[in-house]
């Protein structure tokens, strides 16, 4: 998920239009993210939300002032680490009772 938002946390554009067409602009800067980024922080920001989702962004302040904010959840981002993880424990259980039938 990415969005736009201005110097004030005004969101200009998101990546689904949807979601904003016909509505006025909202405010996003009581948003963890955003709050970060309007107190002075920038680059990578991690966050869990209200209702226990790990969230990790990336912010970039652009010379207009505004802002592009991008976001995944941390269990998506870390999916394939957690897979590969899994099937090198798995693998090496296989060696070790290999090894040890050999034995």
């Amino acid at each position: 998920m990415a969005f736009l938002i201005d110097e004030k946390g005004q969101l200009i554009v998101y990546t689904d239009q949807k979601l904003l067409a016909g509505k006025p602009r909202t405010n996003l800067s009581h948003y963890s993210p955003v709050k970060a980024l309007l107190a002075g922080k920038s680059s990578a920001f991690y966050f869990t939300e209200k209702q226990g989702i790990k969230w990790l962004s990336h912010l970039k302040k652009l010379d207009s002032g505004w802002v592009v904010v991008i976001l995944q959840q941390e269990e998506e981002a870390l999916e394939k680490v957690h897979l590969f993880w899994h099937l090198a424990m798995t693998i090496t259980v296989i060696a070790i009772l290999v090894a040890d039938s050999l034995t």
